[in-house]
């Protein structure tokens, strides 16, 4: 017998052959109420006076489009505009929202095209934080096409009901916590919701939130809006939560590409959060180098240094003259007494100091305006500081030792989708350890978008243990050998030299950077190469990580609140969806 809702409650029906009008009629529908099949994995809308056979365990339910408001006259229009406006101005809290650039590019493509009709897009988002959310992340971008519109104008634009449960099924399935809905005004420059708009985004919640439960999913989740003009600022958006109160307000875009990231505010925050350069007089020479603009955008960069070693001491010393935002510093390794001769800055004085605390002296001596912050501890994909730091920084430089950590930082640099420099040096000895093989190091970039770490060199299988990583740590850097000789100190200057001038050049859109740099120091050569990501990787693949943003843990809704005591009691909750807008 299939299953057909009535009224928040299910009915059962013959296995027969009926048409939309009869289905309509035997739930007690209207005739706007379009049937849908729920049939395993899929979703069939039935067409009007379309005939169609029930099987078992199929379930009916219905959706009602809203109608758009055309006969509104402009003056009460602009009115309702505004006084929403002032309502929800300086109310929420400004959350940025992170897209890959390629990403971006493509939305923006697509739904600003030449024949001017408005177009529609599904985000798939993941977060940083709760509440408030800090950042949101584009995981995936559903784009639809003309075909998958039920109406669609220069002025508005309605999904067919198959095109919208297409893009709920695929949040359905996903394990993050933000579902976006996207839309064009393709007739102004700079965007704002509509009343019909606004009035549709409680319905939209409903639905969305019913379609969850019916499919036997249950969470929190957060629901986003935005409307996109022709200018790149024009956009306005909100979020909201699965109740439909508003939580916080879309204030800037960034993009992440080979090119380095930009950050576009909307144009009604773009006066409030201009960058202004901390030091002109210090920083006068690299104003003349990258330009005002480039400056601005090191002064309103957040980095974290993962290893505060070798090549990560050299690293800080050589951006410590940026003037950059934040430094963030992570090693849980303290000074000895051998580490002197690689280690800038520190003395003997600094032996049994922690090497983080000594690297933010050195900062903060050259670069009093920038907030340093030091954590010594390991880097772990947990939940900790570590992990808080990189989820919060705008780039992240990895100098680390072992697998283990470089696997763990890529995998948070995917999440939260952060660009990642990876530096590694050494010395490589024949069997005898009497001649020297190979000395030189490597930088690996992470972009999001592009080929991870794990697409180029580091994969699951080499990452070691606890005890493997300390064995070689006793070693020193020269494999082969227990002798840790001072020419490195040669090789991490030179090698950290390059990763600061990738990273500078990164930051400020100076040029593009390559995927993968090597550098042999014993016959004075560099290759380049650049690497192309693999479809199925579980970093940066098809199905990956890049965007998922915090763990989602899933918690009941309540569902007392949202449906009856005896829905809750049969564990039946019918589906209602509710027409999205634009």
């Amino acid at each position: 017998m299939a299953r057909v809702m009535q009224d928040r409650y299910w009915f059962e029906m013959p296995d027969d052959e009926y048409t939309s009008t009869q289905l309509q009629e035997k739930a007690g529908m209207d005739r706007d109420a379009i049937p849908v099949i729920r049939r395993g994995d899929k979703d069939i809308a039935v067409e009007p006076d379309e005939v169609v056979r029930l099987e078992p365990e199929d379930r009916v339910i219905f959706t009602t489009p809203t109608k758009a408001a055309f006969d509104m006259k402009p003056m009460f229009f602009n009115l309702i505009r505004k006084v929403a406006s002032r309502q929800n101005a300086g109310a929420m809290n400004s959350v940025p929202l992170v897209f890959r650039e390629d990403d971006y590019k493509c939305m923006r493509e697509h739904l600003l095209r030449e024949d001017s009709k408005e177009r529609v897009s599904f985000i798939l988002f993941g977060t940083r934080g709760e509440d408030p959310v800090k950042e949101a992340f584009v995981h995936r971008i559903i784009n639809l096409e003309d075909s998958e519109y039920a109406r669609q104008s220069g002025m508005h634009v309605v999904p067919k009901i198959v095109s919208q449960m297409k893009a709920f099924r695929a949040f359905s399935s996903s394990d993050i916590p933000g579902f976006m809905h996207v839309h064009s005004h393709p007739f102004a420059d700079n965007a704002e919701f509509s009343y019909t708009d606004r009035k549709s985004v409680a319905e939209t919640v409903r639905s969305l939130r019913d379609y969850l439960t019916s499919d036997d999913k249950t969470g929190t989740f957060l629901y986003g809006t935005l409307v996109m003009g022709r200018s790149e600022k024009g956009f306005s958006g909100v979020f909201y939560d699965y109740k439909s109160a508003m939580k916080e307000k879309l204030g800037e875009i960034r993009t992440i590409g080979i090119k380095g990231f930009r950050r576009i505010r909307s144009y009604e925050t773009i006066a409030s959060r201009e960058t202004a350069i901390p030091d002109i007089e210090m920083l006068d020479r690299n104003i003349k180098w990258l330009g005002e603009e480039g400056q601005k955008r090191l002064s309103e960069t957040s980095m974290v240094i993962c290893g505060a070693g070798g090549v990560g001491g050299m690293v800080a010393m050589n951006i410590r003259g940026l003037g950059l935002k934040k430094i963030t510093l992570i090693d849980d390794d303290w000074i000895e007494k051998s580490n002197l001769n690689r280690l800038p800055s520190a003395t003997l004085h600094d032996v049994g100091e922690y090497k983080v605390n000594v690297m933010a002296r050195m900062i903060k001596d050259v670069s009093p305006g920038t907030e340093v912050d030091t954590i010594p501890e390991k880097v772990s994909c947990d939940e900790g500081r570590t992990r808080k730091a990189i989820a919060e920084a705008d780039i992240i430089v990895a100098a680390v030792d072992s697998f283990q950590a470089r696997f763990d930082i890529q995998w948070l640099a995917a999440r939260y989708l952060k660009p990642l420099i990876d530096i590694g040096s050494g010395i490589n000895l024949s069997t005898d350890t009497s001649t020297v093989k190979f000395m030189g190091g490597q930088i690996a970039c992470y972009v999001p978008g592009g080929p991870c770490l794990c697409c180029q060199a580091v994969v699951p299988r080499d990452i070691e243990s606890e005890f493997s990583r300390e064995v070689k740590k006793m070693t020193g850097y020269v494999k082969g050998t227990d002798i840790t000789p001072t020419s490195v100190v040669t090789i991490n200057s030179i090698v950290a030299g390059y990763a600061v001038d990738v990273i500078i050049k990164f930051i400020t859109g100076f040029s593009e950077i390559q995927t993968y740099m090597k550098y042999d120091l014993l016959n004075m050569t560099s290759q380049t190469f650049n690497f192309g990501k693999k479809t199925d990787c579980l970093i940066c693949g098809h199905n990956g990580v890049e965007g998922k943003g915090d763990d989602v843990i899933t918690v009941p809704f309540g569902c007392s609140n949202v449906f009856d005591k005896k829905a809750e009691q049969n564990n039946e909750y019918p589906l209602v969806i509710h027409g999205l807008f634009g």
